[in-house]
């Protein structure tokens, strides 16, 4: 039997690519998503229950969190609050992130999708 194990994919958003010399590498993007994914305690959820949410963050220049982490999108019930926590939680516990501070315009506004399975 396989055990899914829990994901975390980032998206930046499309209007953060201001030009090529300020687009994240896919190293730098697979470096931030496994940094936060690191941080990130997924709870447990019901047997055989999947879950996703997405939450939006901004950064300073200096790389530390501009407000409080948003949950764009989340599965219903229980769970879903119990997964959009533990993902508010793995990005606050993580700040401050280390990315290029010339490439600012790129990352100030980060999406990640956590997937629990």
């Amino acid at each position: 039997m396989q055990t899914a194990l829990p994901l975390c994919a980032l998206a930046v958003p499309p209007m953060a690519k201001a030009s090529d010399t300020q687009t994240l590498t896919g190293q730098e993007i697979s470096g931030l998503r496994e940094a936060v994914q690191r941080c990130w305690m997924p709870p447990q959820l019901q047997a055989g229950t999947s879950a996703e949410v997405k939450v939006r963050f901004r950064l300073t220049p200096s790389g530390e969190l501009d407000g409080t982490p948003q949950v764009v999108e989340a599965a219903d019930g229980v769970d879903g609050q119990l997964l959009a926590q533990s993902t508010i939680r793995a990005v606050q516990r993580c700040a401050p992130y280390s990315l290029p501070q010339a490439k600012y315009e790129a990352w100030r506004e980060i999406v990640i999708n956590f997937v629990h399975q």
